[in-house]
């Protein structure tokens, strides 16, 4: 997990140095594809709970 997430940081990086667009829009750009990426997690983390809670019943 550490090794991905490390390698996730070092693209963000790479990307943001060489990105075409200025560096706001860069930004912007991705804080809203992590907001996203972290809502996916918690729908993802709400269906893990409900499918335990369904199985412990």
């Amino acid at each position: 997990m550490n090794k991905t997430l490390l390698t996730l940081l070092v693209g963000i990086g790479i990307g943001i140095l060489i990105a075409p667009a200025k560096g706001s829009e860069t930004w912007k750009k991705l804080v809203d594809g992590l907001n996203d990426f972290k809502d996916k997690l918690e729908e993802d983390a709400d269906d893990l709970v409900d499918r335990a809670t369904d199985l412990a019943e």
